[in-house]
């Protein structure tokens, strides 16, 4: 860590940094502004999708349950689409 001259205040931190596999790191405000930002819709192959954006649209779009932050994003990245949709019902 001294050799990154990294200043560590609590020593603990060290042994969870040394076991981690992944590090997240916020620089979009996803969690000091308590907003998510849709990038992109990925299918299986990791390709951009417009058929997996319209899906999930649809999904977060029709929610009945809990709405979460990424439902919000995901219906606030496509304001001007409309659905003639309408849940019938639902199974939980």
């Amino acid at each position: 860590m001294a050799r990154k001259q990294v200043i560590v205040k609590c020593l603990a931190s060290i042994e969870n940094f040394g076991s981690m596999n992944i590090l997240c790191s916020d620089k979009t405000g996803t969690i000091t502004e308590g907003k998510v930002k849709l990038d992109n819709a990925l299918s299986v192959s990791g390709k951009p999708s417009a058929r997996v954006l319209d899906y999930a649209w649809l999904n977060a779009l029709l929610q009945q349950g809990f709405r979460n932050p990424i439902d919000a994003a995901i219906v606030s990245s496509r304001p001007d689409v409309k659905s003639d949709y309408e849940v019938q019902s639902e199974v939980t």
